[in-house]
């Protein structure tokens, strides 16, 4: 996956992701950028070096700060001035990040920050927690009866929600694997501003986990659904998960 020159120049990508074709997502913010190069130093993750007609053996990532990036030389690198970074963590999508060389040493290939970080598939695996205070309400069946279940939002992303059940004896909660009618969402930007959508409404999801969280003599209920809607709904939670994830990264 190649990032064009027109989507470099999106202002959209400096702030956050843009997705293209429900495929890809990718982002030219340089502190999210940083922030998972260094995470390819910490966690030694094996990357591999692409290029027309060529790709490196399994290589790592040496060491990285504002303006370098150091990566360790394969034995038959051929040269070039733009390269492309193929990894994936552990489990999950592929990632990728391009980078302009710098210089190249006995040792080591030198290239500036990745300009583009690009990951295949949808969002829907990186979760964003939310702040206290970030409401959900579901809607279900039960029988013939409409009930409602509310709580607090853990974390959110495209793909579901994860959120403490409010505690109240005799509730009735829906059965794993069953679907509910409407999800409706409160949130927060953070623990003092509210999300400028003050309800968000997602007709469908289903029910994957609910667990019994001990806590000392107590316990709790977590919940987690995962949505079936059209993707005209999901995409409103686009905006609230890209300002979520910059407001992290600046913490």
């Amino acid at each position: 996956m190649i990032i064009t020159t027109k989507h470099l120049k999106d202002p959209a990508a400096k702030k956050g992701w843009v997705q293209i074709d429900n495929q890809y997502e990718f982002t030219t913010n340089r502190d999210v950028i940083l922030k998972e190069v260094k995470k390819l130093v910490s966690d030694r993750v094996w990357v591999e070096i692409r290029l027309k007609g060529y790709k490196s053996t399994p290589t790592l990532v040496i060491s990285v700060d504002e303006d370098r990036v150091e990566i360790d030389k394969p034995r038959d690198w051929p040269g070039a001035q733009d390269i492309t970074l193929i990894y994936r963590h552990v489990v999950g999508p592929w990632h990728f990040l391009q980078a302009r060389v710098k210089e190249v040493t006995k040792q080591a290939i030198w290239t500036y920050l990745p300009y583009a970080f690009i990951i295949l598939e949808r969002r829907e695996h990186f979760r964003i927690s939310t702040p206290t205070g970030s409401k959900i309400k579901v809607l279900f069946k039960k029988g013939d009866k409409e009930q409602v279940i509310s709580g607090e939002v853990i974390d959110i992303s495209l793909g579901g929600v994860a959120f403490w059940l409010d505690s109240k004896d005799g509730i009735t909660l829906p059965s794993i694997r069953s679907m509910v009618d409407s999800v409706i969402l409160e949130l927060k930007l953070d623990a003092s501003t509210d999300w400028k959508e003050k309800d968000i409404v997602l007709s469908k999801a289903e029910v994957v986990r609910i667990d019994e969280i001990k806590q000392g003599k107590s316990s709790k209920k977590k919940i987690a659904l995962k949505f079936h809607c059209p993707i005209k709904e999901v995409d409103q939670l686009w905006p609230y998960i890209r300002q979520r994830e910059l407001l992290l990264l600046k913490t």
